[in-house]
């Protein structure tokens, strides 16, 4: 089990892991689970898009590929860009 799945185990609706989660199932070509890690994420913001979570997450990446990296998951997810 890795660290993320233990935050969320222990903090399930912490949105920093619930976003690494979807990313890392999308890029890994896990689609319906990333789905699935996706619609945790906007029960409590469910007019989240790539827009909006760029907007609030921009700040806390050193890295722009990282940031990029991030986007694109949420994208392969189904977040909608706006």
């Amino acid at each position: 089990m890795t660290w993320v799945d233990r935050s969320l185990r222990e903090i399930p609706r912490w949105a920093v892991a619930l976003t690494l989660k979807t990313a890392l199932c999308a890029h890994l070509g896990r689609t319906e689970e990333a789905r699935e890690w996706l619609q945790r994420r906007i029960e409590f913001q469910p007019d989240l898009t790539i827009k909006k979570w760029k907007a609030l997450a921009r700040e806390a990446f050193a890295s722009p590929e990282l940031f990029a990296w991030f986007a694109d998951g949420l994208r392969k997810a189904g977040l909608p860009e706006e």
